[in-house]
């Protein structure tokens, strides 16, 4: 064999082992034997061959240094049967035989030999199974999905898509993991110049820009996210993964309108967010996310929210993370659903604000989610907090549409798990939003989902690690050529 045919052979077997083993469908090293029994006819005949048979199967076992495994089922079927009165027990139960063999051996060629043997009527792999329920791969960076507060809202099913207005620095429209989630104009014919809708704005067919408005600057369509803010929000709440990547918002069927006020230092203006919030409510929004906020208000501002509150919007704000009990706007008008932000063990971040107008808890530092250009990352705050509620209200919204604030805050104040002294308090609020509680609270029975872990990384990351992986199995089969 030549040295060049050599070192392929060698990383041919590097780079197919890993594959092959997690492949298997059966458990390693075991065999189920079902040993062969000629028909007692009291003859010397029969009696020989059952004996034959036997010598055999201990002359494999020793061979293959099988170990028998005890037989549960056996044990629990002749116990059941020795209960119950004129019930023949059932025979030959002991032809089945679990065997195991160390890890070293192949276990098909082990397979092979006891087929040949002729001693065995079946021997067979112990074959997997798998409870009946779609897989749904999350990210590992993804943990606050996977907490028991939240892990039902993602797999929930409904026809209704709510549109879900965020009013941020602008969203990646063409995001892979988002741009099946944004809000169209149907009224709208795009990029012709024209208000075809005639509601005041050229050319929103998917979303529309403030920023600038309050310099006398008309509206446009220019949502480009040159901050990365809106669009890691949009991420949090209405994400859906791609190609298995386990990137995934708390409601996947949400419809985000994207609504630019904010420019790439993440810095508006109050008048431009209250004509924002106004188009948000005029377009459909049911869920308005307020990520920003301000000690300082204005009553164009509250004007706004207060049209929004009127027309049966639910607006979610952000507290602030500044740590004090300052109130910030919008967060601390009446009638908006006001998020403070914890940290993975449930405990209150130092970053987070408090004071009577808090209302809830939710996972704030860490959060890993979409950003320009079809990349990923973590921010922290009690913005991302309040993207997770939005997600939440949004999914219960799809379930019942009709639900109103009131309606909507009385079961996310039933169902919260509290994170302090026991009721209301300034610092956590009414507790955590817990979403298993007010599922139950609606006859909602959640899908069965087999949770698939996914260690995601970014694509430098995974570019670097393939290449990595080859040049070592090159080197690797370099040396083992040399030695062969």
């Amino acid at each position: 064999m030549s040295f060049f045919l050599k070192c392929s052979v060698v990383f041919f077997f590097i780079i197919i082992t890993p594959f092959y083993a997690v492949s298997l469908d059966y458990e390693p090293g075991t065999l189920l034997i079902k040993i062969k029994q000629e028909p007692l006819t009291g003859d010397t005949v029969s009696r020989q061959k059952n004996d034959d048979i036997k010598k055999m199967i201990s002359v494999l076992n020793r061979k293959w240094a099988a170990r028998e495994k005890e037989l549960v089922l056996q044990n629990i079927v002749m116990t059941v049967y020795s209960s119950l009165v004129n019930v023949d027990q059932p025979k030959n139960l002991d032809r089945i035989k679990v065997l195991s063999f160390p890890k070293e051996f192949d276990i098909a060629t082990i397979k092979r030999d006891y087929q040949d043997s002729g001693a065995v009527a079946e021997v067979e792999y112990n074959y997997y199974v798998y409870t009946q329920q779609s897989r749904m791969r999350i990210s590992a960076h993804q943990y606050y999905i996977m907490h028991d507060s939240l892990k039902s809202t993602p797999i929930l099913q409904s026809e209704v898509q709510i549109p879900v207005a965020v009013i941020d620095t602008g969203v990646d429209i063409s995001h892979l993991n988002l741009r099946h989630a944004i809000y169209t104009n149907q009224g709208e014919i795009p990029f012709n110049n024209v208000d075809d809708d005639e509601n005041g704005y050229v050319d929103d067919y998917q979303g529309v820009s403030f920023l600038g408005y309050s310099a006398n600057q008309r509206s446009s369509t220019d949502i480009r996210d040159e901050h990365g803010h809106g669009t890691h929000i949009a991420g949090v709440i209405a994400a859906t993964s791609v190609a298995g990547d386990g990137i995934w918002g708390l409601n996947p069927q949400a419809l985000i309108i994207p609504i630019k006020f904010m420019d790439s230092t993440g810095k508006g203006t109050q008048l431009d967010a209250a004509m924002a919030i106004r188009y948000a409510v005029d377009m459909g929004a049911k869920v308005i996310n307020c990520s920003w906020g301000y000690f300082k208000k204005t009553t164009v501002l509250e004007d706004a929210i207060n049209y929004a509150v009127k027309k049966g919007v639910i607006i979610v704000s952000a507290i602030g993370n500044s740590d004090t009990y300052i109130p910030e706007y919008p967060s601390a008008f009446e009638s908006v659903i006001s998020v403070g932000a914890v940290s993975q063990s449930l405990n209150r971040t130092s970053y987070t604000n408090y004071g009577s107008h808090l209302d809830f808890m939710t996972f704030g530092d860490n959060i890993y989610s979409t950003l320009p250009s079809n990349s990923y990352g973590v921010l922290s705050g009690t913005s991302q907090a309040t993207a997770i509620v939005s997600g939440v209200v949004s999914r219960l919204l799809s379930l019942y549409p009709v639900m109103t604030y009131l309606g909507m805050t009385e079961m996310l104040k039933n169902n919260a798990l509290d994170l302090a002294s026991e009721g209301y308090d300034q610092y956590t609020g009414y507790g955590l939003v817990q979403v298993d509680g007010m599922l139950e609270e609606l006859s909602e029975v959640v899908p069965s989902y087999n949770i698939v872990v996914v260690e995601e990384k970014t694509e430098k990351t995974d570019s670097y690690l393939k290449y990595l992986g080859i040049a070592l199995g090159v080197i690797v089969a370099f040396l083992v050529g040399v030695s062969l």
